[in-house]
């Protein structure tokens, strides 16, 4: 009878895991949305394949400078058609997969130390508003924490002996290749693993495993046959470019790093409300301190030394030392590869980069929480949670973004009169979120595509190399102009723009003034003087 009180309980607390998890991922969801020159990328893609019926067997990576395999954008071409490109149905899809990342994570946590172990990481993950925010979005990082999550537990299937489980190992780490290089971070987790953990190289059970991979590599090298150099030589250019320039600061960045870890992660446990909650999602070095900062830092910290010392202590439970090693060896790895990122360019890594690792983070938390609740502390662990669940929901209910894309497709609606039938231009003014907003996406989902537009800049070469513009990116300016900017600003009053204002739309935050450029007299140098401006004044 009692084992059955203890079934319930455990059907219980997975239901209300699932539920709070469902809560962070599609609670008030129209204003809780995000799309940027990143997605645009995709939607050109995966429009590319179904629009135009021309699948690639490579896309392109900015982060790289070149090229790698299209696997995720093949796999999301269902996606795409049947939400007719929505971005907003679109990434429906993103928030179900963090539904299933967190159910995986529970069931890792399970079968490292049982099922409280499984129900805080359920609760820790599921219920991170900032993790919640990621999982929201819809691009080739997505599927970052799952590929990590099932990496983990291959890999620890594998130190039981269950080499079956290599081909599960196989699938994320072809990713890194496949859907964006942040993946490699697994691969140098397999092989730390294989060495540290002494995993048998050689196996017939590897052999499902090694057939997966070379198909999965297949593409690139067929790709790189077909026009040499185009796949491999951009890529080792690229890091011998800019390895040279930051050595000077290299000593810097590795004392830089470890604090990076512990801040990104304690955010991961809580960030403040905001109505411009979107903020997370800049390219910044610096985001915003936790709410009751450094007490989410210094937890962060404990909960990984705890995990590190019961770990050195530990001399039995020889299945649960190798689990948790496998954890260290994974967040190891991701510092040695954000490290080597900043090495070879010079660049810190941005936060969202961080959900690799999330995972691992809240797997060592959950085990701290197991553990201690074992102990006379044991009222630390429910304190704690109750305390992360109210913080998170408190967050979650009073924030919003400040651009949602609900907003910005109501506002492309509300421009097309304007627009008539004459050829147009679209820009942004101000903030990155503004500058990079996904406009040109949201007219050609409306079948409206624009001469000029943000993507000649900074994306230029990527639309260019494969082929992803749908006008000539060469013919000049159209008769409209449109540009959008914040409500709380106006760069058009004190220049020759005001004379050509032909009308003007808003909606929240939002604001689109569309100029009358049929005498071909608009200078886009203006408006990038103006946006340098603005960009000086920001900081």
């Amino acid at each position: 009878m009692q084992s059955l009180g203890n079934k319930y309980i455990t059907i219980f607390l997975f239901v209300l895991v699932v539920i709070l998890s469902s809560l962070m991922r599609f609670y008030n969801f129209n204003n809780l949305q995000y799309f940027s020159g990143d997605e645009e990328i995709l939607h050109a893609i995966l429009r590319r394949m179904v629009v135009e019926g021309k699948p690639a067997l490579v896309i392109p990576n900015a982060q790289i400078g070149g090229s790698i395999g299209s696997l995720f954008h093949v796999l999301s071409v269902p996606i795409f058609y049947l939400t007719n490109s929505n971005p907003s149905l679109v990434q429906l899809f993103g928030s179900a997969l963090g539904i299933v990342t967190t159910v995986a994570i529970y069931f890792v946590g399970r079968m490292i130390l049982g099922h409280l172990m499984g129900f805080f990481a359920g609760i820790l993950y599921g219920g991170s508003f900032l993790i919640s925010l990621f999982d929201r979005r819809f691009w080739p990082l997505t599927p970052d924490p799952l590929l990590s999550i099932l990496a983990i537990a291959a890999l620890i299937q594998l130190t039981r002996k269950k080499y079956k489980y290599a081909l599960m190992l196989a699938i994320p780490a072809s990713f890194a290749w496949q859907a964006d290089p942040t993946n490699a971070v697994i691969l140098v987790a397999i092989f730390l693993s294989f060495i540290f953990l002494r995993l048998p190289i050689l196996r017939r059970e590897y052999i499902p495993a090694l057939i997966y991979l070379t198909f999965a590599i297949l593409p690139l090298l067929i790709f790189e046959l077909r026009h040499p150099g185009t796949i491999f030589r951009p890529l080792i250019l690229h890091l011998l470019s800019r390895s040279e320039s930051s050595l000077s600061n290299v000593m810097n960045l590795l004392s830089i790093h470890p604090l990076a870890i512990v801040e990104n992660t304690s955010r991961s446990i809580a960030i403040a409300a905001s109505n411009s909650i979107d903020q997370y999602f800049c390219y910044c070095k610096f985001y915003p301190n936790p709410p009751f900062s450094p007490l989410p830092q210094v937890l962060t910290t404990a909960f990984i030394l705890y995990a590190l010392f019961w770990l050195i202590r530990a001399n039995d439970q020889r299945q649960l030392r190798d689990s948790i090693k496998v954890l260290f060896i994974f967040l190891f790895a991701f510092l040695l590869g954000i490290i080597l990122y900043s090495v070879t360019s010079g660049y810190l890594v941005y936060q969202h980069y961080f959900v690799t690792i999330f995972p691992t983070f809240i797997l060592l938390a959950a085990f701290t929480l197991d553990r201690v609740l074992r102990t006379r502390a044991a009222i630390f662990s429910w304190v704690f949670l109750l305390g992360f669940i109210f913080v998170n929901l408190f967050s979650l209910f009073n924030s919003t973004f400040k651009y949602p894309v609900s907003q910005k497709m109501e506002l492309i609606y509300r421009i097309i009169p304007y627009i008539e039938n004459s050829s147009f231009s679209v820009y942004g003014y101000g903030g990155k979120r503004m500058t990079d907003g996904g406009w040109t996406t949201f007219f050609i989902r409306k079948d409206h595509h624009p001469s000029r537009s943000h993507l000649n800049g900074g994306w230029d070469w990527i639309y260019r190399t494969h082929s992803l513009y749908t006008t000539n990116p060469d013919q000049g300016e159209g008769k409209r102009i449109v540009i959008f900017h914040d409500t709380s600003e106006d760069p058009f009053s004190s220049t020759k723009f005001k004379d050509q204002i032909y009308g003007r739309e808003r909606i929240g935050n939002i604001q689109a003034t569309i100029l009358n450029n049929t005498s071909l007299t608009f200078e886009q140098e203006i408006l990038d003087e103006l946006q340098k401006e603005y960009a000086n004044n920001e900081f």
